[in-house]
C-alpha cells in the first residue's frame, strides 16, 4: 500500500507541529516505502511531520508519498554521510521533538503519540521498545537480540541510563545546541547521550513506542555493520572529547576485552523482570559474543587510527544492503 491512500489524501493541513518523525533512505527501497507508509498512518498524523533525507533518489526509482512529505534528495554527486544526512534533517525539523527511525523500523500505529506522551516528562532523549519485523530466521533473532536486547519488549518504562542508537527521539533544541559538532556525533547516538548526560539531563525509554526492525537474515551483514558503527563510535568519541594518545592508547588497548565483559553485564542486569527475554539471550549467545568481539576490534581500531573508511562503509550496510536474503 503506497502513500496515496494515507492521512487525508495527502492534503491535510497540519495544526502545531509537535514531533517530526526522520528517516533517512538508501537503495533499498521496498522497505523504505513501507516503512513512510506506516509513519503515514499514525494516529496523530495531523500533528507531526516527516521527514526523510533520500540518499539513493539518482539510484532508485522514486518513492510515491503525499505531499506533505518532505523529501530531501542528495544530488548524486554530493557524497553525503549518515551523520551529515540527520544533520540536513534536524536542520529542516519544525517540531519540538525530531524522532530519528531507521528506513528497517517499521512503526506501530501509535508510536509517534507514545514518543509524545513520554516526552510530557523531563527528559531530553526517549528510546523506543523493540520487536522483530523479520523473527523467521535464527541469525535475524540472534541480530536482534545481540543489538536491541536492552531495548527489546518488553522494556522498563521511565528513566534509563542507555538508549539505542538510529531509533532514538530527542528535544530539537537540546539537539541544536551541539551546532557543528553534530556532523559527528549525530553518526553515533551514544555519544551524544553521554554528552546530555553529563550536562545534567536524563533519558528514558518508552515501553509502548513500539517499532518494528528488520535484521540481518546472514551473520556476516550483522558484524559488518556493528564493526563499523563501533569503529565510528569510537573515533568520534576521542575527536569529540580531545581525547591524547596516550588514553586512546589505553582505550584501544582494553576495548577487545573490557568492551564484550561491559556489555554483557549490562545486558544480565537487563534481564530482571523480563524472564520472557532470558532463553532468546541464552540462544543467541553464539551470535552475541562474535558480534562483541568484532565490534570491540572496529572500536579499538577507532580509537587508535579513527574513523578509517567506516562512515563510507556504515552507510553501505546501512541503507543499501539488502537483510532479507533475496529482497
Amino acid at each position: 500500500m503506497g502513500f496515496e491512500t494515507c492521512g487525508h489524501e495527502g492534503t491535510q493541513v497540519l495544526e502545531k507541529v509537535i514531533l517530526s518523525a526522520a528517516m533517512i533512505t538508501g537503495t533499498c527501497r521496498e522497505r523504505a516505502q513501507e516503512a513512510l507508509d506506516v509513519l503515514c498512518r499514525q494516529t496523530i498524523i495531523d500533528k507531526m511531520e516527516i521527514i526523510v533525507v533520500d540518499l539513493g533518489a539518482s539510484m532508485s526509482k522514486p518513492f510515491t508519498y503525499p505531499p506533505s512529505v518532505r523529501v530531501i534528495v542528495m544530488p548524486k554527486s554530493q557524497e553525503t554521510f549518515w551523520a551529515a544526512a540527520r544533520m540536513d534533517a534536524v536542520k529542516k525539523a519544525s517540531g519540538d521533538i525530531i524522532a530519528f527511525i531507521e528506513d528497517h523500523s517499521f512503526a506501530h500505529p501509535d508510536w509517534a503519540e507514545n514518543v509524545a506522551k513520554a516526552f510530557e516528562g523531563p527528559w531530553a532523549a526517549v528510546g523506543y521498545s523493540v520487536v522483530n519485523a523479520n523473527p523467521q530466521s535464527y541469525a535475524s533473532r540472534a541480530g536482534l537480540v545481540s543489538d536491541y536486547i536492552l531495548w527489546m519488549s518488553p522494556v522498563l518504562e521511565g528513566k534509563a541510563k542507555l538508549l539505542p542508537g538510529n531509533n532514538v527521539a530527542y528535544r530539537r533544541e537540546l539537539l541544536e545546541h551541539f551546532g557543528k559538532r553534530l556532523e559527528f556525533d549525530l553518526g553515533v547516538d551514544f555519544n551524544i547521550h553521554q554528552a546530555l548526560r553529563k550536562q545534567g539531563h536524563s533519558l528514558a525509554m518508552s515501553a509502548t513506542a513500539l517499532i518494528a526492525h528488520q535484521n540481518f537474515e546472514r551473520v556476516g551483514g550483522l558484524l559488518r555493520a556493528n564493526y563499523h558503527y563501533c569503529r565510528l563510535l569510537a573515533a568520534n568519541r576521542a575527536s569529540s572529547q580531545n581525547w591524547n594518545v596516550l588514553r586512546r592508547i589505553l582505550y584501544s588497548a582494553g576495548a577487545p576485552i573490557g568492551a564484550p565483559v561491559i556489555k554483557l553485564i549490562r545486558i544480565v542486569k537487563s534481564l530482571r523482570g523480563r524472564s520472557a527475554l532470558v532463553w532468546p539471550f541464552i540462544s543467541s549467545i553464539p551470535v552475541i559474543l562474535l558480534t562483541f568481539l568484532v565490534s570491540a576490534i572496529g572500536e579499538s581500531l577507532g580509537y587508535l587510527f579513527g574513523a578509517g573508511r567506516s562512515a563510507e562503509d556504515f552507510n553501505r550496510w546501512e541503507l543499501m544492503q539488502p537483510r532479507i536474503k533475496n529482497s
